[in-house]
């Protein structure tokens, strides 16, 4: 088997963000830029009690390199909640298409505390087997005070790195709509006053501005995503 030096994955990771630079990101719609959609909260009006908000964006596109499809999520989210209340953003399950992804990586992430991507999350009582989660120490469910996460007026980013099949088939659309009867994305928050808690759904996504392109820095880390990827592959081949 091979060894490759962290040098060598430096490298690999350099060409990949050249070749997605130059090519673009793939896709539908190969001569369109990835699209970034907003969405809010959206209040259950029996599971949610009035304490927790917050607005997001999703943002998908597809690259290859050497054969392989990759896609990347992007997800921003920042805690709206009352000041006054207090209160941290602890947990984050989501769904995704079915039929093509399997596998992710959580790639980078800013804003927050104790981050880490988790699967088959239970989500009651929005669902009982969310695609992935992005919990900080705490699972979704159960109460008590927050171990981690992202306190009111502050925004989380994360890059979550997908592998699978027929990647470039899928939009930032594809992980909002036709997902089933379920939230694409419900949140948990933990920490209010009086030791109050909250599980709050997102609301359908909306156009943010259209022709959105990672900045340098995630295009950087996407590159380093990319190569340990491909890394892993190899090593699976030999």
């Amino acid at each position: 088997m091979t060894k490759y030096s962290t040098k060598h994955h430096l490298r690999i990771g350099m060409a990949v963000i050249a070749v997605v630079m130059a090519a673009g990101m793939t896709g539908p719609a190969a001569n369109a830029l990835p699209i970034t959609l907003a969405f809010e909260a959206a209040p259950h009006p029996i599971h949610s009690h009035g304490l927790g908000d917050f607005v997001g964006t999703y943002t998908y596109f597809e690259s290859a390199w050497d054969g392989y499809d990759v896609g990347t999520l992007l997800i921003t989210l920042t805690n709206t909640s009352p000041a006054d209340n207090g209160g941290y953003l602890s947990a984050i399950a989501f769904n995704v298409p079915e039929g093509g992804i399997t596998g992710a990586d959580l790639v980078s992430q800013s804003g927050g505390t104790g981050w880490t991507l988790d699967t088959n999350v239970n989500a009651l009582p929005f669902g009982s087997n969310y695609d992935f989660g992005l919990l900080s120490g705490q699972n979704f469910e159960g109460g008590g005070q927050p171990f981690g996460g992202l306190p009111v007026g502050e925004t989380a980013a994360f890059e979550i790195l997908f592998s699978g099949d027929n990647l470039d088939q899928l939009t930032t659309e594809s992980f909002i709509q036709g997902l089933g009867d379920d939230p694409f994305l419900v949140t948990r928050f933990r920490g209010f006053d009086q030791g109050g808690t909250d599980k709050v759904p997102a609301g359908a996504g909306a156009p943010s501005g259209g022709g959105v392109i990672p900045e340098p820095a995630t295009m950087t880390l996407l590159g380093l995503g990319l190569a340990g990827v491909a890394a892993r592959r190899f090593r699976r081949r030999q």
